[in-house]
């Protein structure tokens, strides 16, 4: 019961992480891609400064979640609950290592642009900073996939 209860709660955080980096990734940085230099400088250094605030929680909260359950399962449950557990966790240090050495980088970089003389080779550094932004939604969205599968098979284990 402590597995699949602990599951259940890595589910939650975990779809909530994914929720605001899906939003980000079908949204904000679609509608970011059609403004200008200066425009796009302006809302991402505003942007980068508040949504660490919500991201950064969330996101250390669903590591300790998995965690717990990986934990938890290592203990009292089958192999089948403990791989997914373990890709879980796994999957979510991916995301963590594509923010720490892909985003955060590149969102420093970033923060030292003057939107009225922007960088000449400005679009190459976004377009990189999308590409570990979409490599740390899909390892999330693997994450999330993965949970349900610990949660699913823990449920079944109760009857």
């Amino acid at each position: 019961m402590v597995i699949f209860v602990l599951s259940l709660n890595a589910l939650v955080l975990i779809a909530v992480l994914l929720g605001i980096q899906l939003f980000g990734q079908v949204a904000f940085n679609p509608a970011l891609r059609a403004v200008d230099a200066t425009v796009y400088i302006q809302i991402k250094q505003s942007f980068d400064i508040t949504a660490p605030r919500i991201a950064k929680p969330v996101m250390l909260l669903c590591l300790a979640a998995a965690l717990a359950t990986l934990v938890t399962a290592l203990v009292s449950s089958s192999m089948m609950v403990i791989g997914a557990s373990a890709l879980s966790l796994s999957a979510l240090v991916i995301a963590l290592l594509a923010v720490v050495r892909g985003d955060l980088p590149i969102n420093q970089t970033m923060a030292n642009w003057s939107a009225e003389e922007p960088p000449e080779n400005w679009r190459a550094v976004r377009t990189r900073w999308e590409r570990f932004f979409a490599l740390r939604t899909g390892a999330t969205c693997l994450a999330l996939i993965a949970t349900v599968v610990a949660a699913l098979i823990s449920a079944t284990e109760l009857s």
